[in-house]
């Protein structure tokens, strides 16, 4: 019984890692397809601008507020009750 589960997690990864491989791979050729390489490296810092303080402000809300289910309960906190509701249905 071990065994089968062992095999199975590894097959999930290996399909996980696979879908978001190609999937990468796929959108950053057609993006140097459409607008030539220096395009494509101006489009992912220009991602990476808006992703960084994203990431940076979640990092001090878990610091300030470390809750269970915190990605469900920040948005309801700060924000809305609705927006955190559609937030824990759409992970569920």
């Amino acid at each position: 019984m071990k065994i089968y589960k062992f095999i199975l997690r590894c097959l999930i990864a290996i399909a996980f890692s696979g879908t978001v491989g190609i999937g990468i791979f796929v959108t950053t050729g057609e993006l140097i397809g459409i607008s030539g390489s220096l395009g494509c490296v101006v489009s992912f810092i220009g991602a990476a601008f808006i992703i960084i303080p994203v990431m940076r402000t979640l990092a001090e809300l878990v610091s300030v507020r470390p809750v269970s289910g915190a990605l469900f309960d920040y948005p309801h906190t700060f924000v809305d009750e609705a927006l955190g509701f559609a937030v824990a249905i759409s992970y569920w």
